[in-house]
């Protein structure tokens, strides 16, 4: 089981230094904000967790896509691979690039949070993971109704977080929705018709 889970991180690892889509992404939102920068104008703390999110949705996103055209998928029902263990090595990677753009958005970006805010944002980290993953599946692969699904999700989401000001009344509910988010992920996934889209 250890030994899958490890197998699962080197592809998820391999497959995000060659995530063009994602690096593009990052490019132009460094971009975008030094262009705001340059012209003296801030970003407000929740448009800069709305960008750490969309990043990594896109990570998500171009994972399982791969995973898709790859036929990863065979791959994983061969080793007898759940969906737990997928999403959460998926997860592991997610909430790896989240610190990190979160800890560099601290430092350049964001006035009003701080590291307590990981309490929260940790469990938000894994709902998009999942909510990705389930985009994919109920959307048959479209790219496009995909992402726009779960942008609009995770802005709605993020624009009723922010609204709580406790960062553990945030956690509360987040966390639960996370592991909810994940277990429709498994139930999903078991489904015949859904594991005969992806393979084809």
């Amino acid at each position: 089981m250890h030994r899958i889970f490890l197998i699962l991180l080197k592809k998820e690892l391999y497959e995000f230094g060659k995530n063009i889509k994602f690096w593009l992404f990052l490019l132009f939102v460094i971009l975008c904000v030094c262009g705001l920068h340059f012209f003296k104008r801030s970003i407000p703390d929740n448009t800069a967790v709305l960008l750490i999110l969309l990043l990594i949705s896109q990570y998500v996103f171009d994972s399982c896509i791969a995973d898709i055209k790859s036929g990863a998928v065979l791959f994983f029902i061969n080793i007898k691979c759940n969906t737990i263990k997928i999403i959460f090595a998926k997860f592991y990677i997610a909430a790896l690039l989240g610190f990190l753009l979160f800890c560099v958005s601290l430092s350049f970006l964001m006035q009003n949070a701080a590291m307590i805010d990981l309490v929260w944002l940790f469990p938000l980290f894994m709902f998009t993971t999942a909510l990705s993953y389930n985009a994919v599946l109920l959307t048959k692969k479209s790219d496009l109704l995909a992402s726009t699904l779960v942008m609009g999700v995770i802005a709605l989401v993020l624009q009723a977080l922010m609204s709580l000001h406790t960062v553990y009344v945030r956690a509360a509910i987040v966390l639960p929705a996370s592991f909810i988010t994940v277990y429709v992920s498994s139930i999903l996934s078991k489904k015949l018709m859904y594991r005969a889209e992806l393979i084809i």
